[in-house]
């Protein structure tokens, strides 16, 4: 039984990501291999795990400066350093969730 509650976006244009932890502290870069507004999926050489809490500073393109998010792993795919991770979002309410969500939007349609 597939759990997911929100619709799952492949950006039409590369959205990328680098990860830090949470004293802010860069861990790798990332590409995002879908997005909701539930979480997102990455294509990553980074090292995590289940549980650990990731600072996103999602670039979208035609954005000028990136969208920071926060949320926690909560499964990972592949090899170490090179493989996939899913990423829940901290919180999906207020207006910097409202924002991500219109960037979400914004990225399923070429410019």
């Amino acid at each position: 039984m597939d759990k997911r509650t929100t619709v799952r976006i492949v950006p039409s244009r590369a959205v990328t990501a680098l990860l830090e932890d949470q004293d802010l502290v860069p861990v790798a870069l990332a590409r995002v291999a879908d997005i909701s507004e539930g979480g997102v999926c990455l294509w990553t050489d980074a090292t995590v795990r289940a549980g650990d809490l990731l600072i996103l500073q999602l670039s979208f393109p035609d954005e000028l400066r990136p969208f920071q998010a926060a949320g926690r792993v909560v499964w990972t795919r592949g090899e170490v350093g090179h493989g996939q991770c899913g990423v829940a979002w901290a919180t999906t309410v207020g207006p910097q969730h409202a924002r991500l969500a219109v960037l979400i939007r914004s990225s399923q349609t070429s410019h």
